[in-house]
């Protein structure tokens, strides 16, 4: 997605459920480092049974894996 400030928000649920998911956590934390996008931890996002679950730019995804993690940050458009 394009962004004018070159800046993008992932936010993982932490809640009871999808917080187990301590290796997409982990995946989540190395695919970001050096990329412009701001990773956060949130509570619960209410969405138990279709987690794990997280947030990119405001979009809700479900069933989220490392695979969905790779595709949203392959989309980040930088200015050379």
């Amino acid at each position: 997605s394009l962004r004018l400030d070159g800046s993008h928000t992932l936010e993982l649920c932490a809640g009871p459920n999808c917080g187990k998911a301590k290796a997409l956590a982990d995946f989540a934390q190395k695919a970001c480092a050096g990329k412009p996008v701001s990773l956060r931890f949130t509570p619960c996002m209410r969405m138990c049974g279709k987690g794990p679950n997280l947030r990119w730019d405001g979009q809700l995804h479900h069933k989220a894996d490392e695979k969905l993690i790779a595709q949203l940050i392959s989309t980040i458009h930088t200015t050379p």
